[in-house]
């Protein structure tokens, strides 16, 4: 099996649409991590303690009924049987779904089909910064390799750092838990955007874990845009991050 080098945020496109469902869902996680050593905080997760109450008010939606549809619960999105079934036809099936009660939908218009919560049934996978271009030394910790936020935004203006996956953490599966900076979330393999192409998913849109770059698979050229997209955000970091420490080199001297 191909091990899988990075994984998107999947999630509805609301562009002109004023409406998405609101669904009350438990946090995601249920416990706080605290280093030892530089004594950050991170979110635990329980893989049970997640999407326990699925219930949701429906605004007016104006288009039709899409296979992906944007809820209000940050990146998160529901799916919809298709989607569920396309995922099933090819092969990934490391993940399971929950229905979703969509309520004070009037009877003329109500969806078609049903609406599905992904969660993922396999272990995470982790994101770190890359810390090149950054003069100080000390701004990632040696033992849970988090960034010192305290140090890191000690003064305002510094642009964060590219993420990348932590190969020691990469596996094969394409629906994971992934963890970037302190918070979980959903990811979903380039297999996954290859899939929403083929298939057509409506109103499907991919966020990026590196660079937090939009990805649109109705683009078969997809790959190459977010190829050209990324060189030109660590470009503008680059020129950002340098601009910063001439304006900060007497307060941030390297270490």
């Amino acid at each position: 099996m191909t091990t899988n080098t990075t994984f998107f945020l999947f999630k509805g496109d609301n562009t002109g649409n004023d409406a998405y469902p609101e669904i009350c869902l438990n946090d995601i996680h249920d416990g706080i991590f605290k280093c030892s050593k530089c004594e950050n905080e991170r979110m635990t997760i329980s893989h049970d303690a997640l999407f326990l109450n699925r219930h949701g008010k429906l605004y007016y939606l104006k288009r039709k009924w899409p296979d992906i549809l944007k809820i209000s619960a940050a990146t998160k999105c529901l799916v919809n049987d298709q989607v569920v079934q396309d995922l099933h036809n090819a092969g990934i099936k490391n993940f399971k779904t929950h229905p979703v009660r969509l309520d004070e939908v009037p009877e003329k218009k109500k969806p078609q089909w049903n609406y599905w919560l992904i969660e993922p049934l396999h272990r995470e996978v982790r994101y770190v910064p890359i810390m090149d271009d950054y003069k100080e030394k000390d701004l990632l910790c040696t033992h849970c390799g988090l960034l010192d936020l305290d140090k890191f935004f000690i003064i305002g203006g510094r642009p964060e750092p590219r993420f990348i996956l932590n190969e020691k953490t990469a596996t094969h599966h394409d629906i994971v838990w992934v963890v970037k900076k302190r918070e979980y979330d959903i990811g979903f393999s380039e297999r996954i955007v290859d899939l929403a192409h083929e298939k057509k998913w409506t109103n499907a849109m991919f966020v990026s874990m590196e660079n937090k770059i939009n990805v649109y698979p109705e683009h078969q050229d997809w790959r190459e845009r977010l190829k050209i997209a990324d060189q030109k955000k660590d470009e503008e970091r680059r020129l950002k991050l340098q601009a910063w420490y001439e304006k900060n080199l007497s307060i941030n001297e390297a270490k």
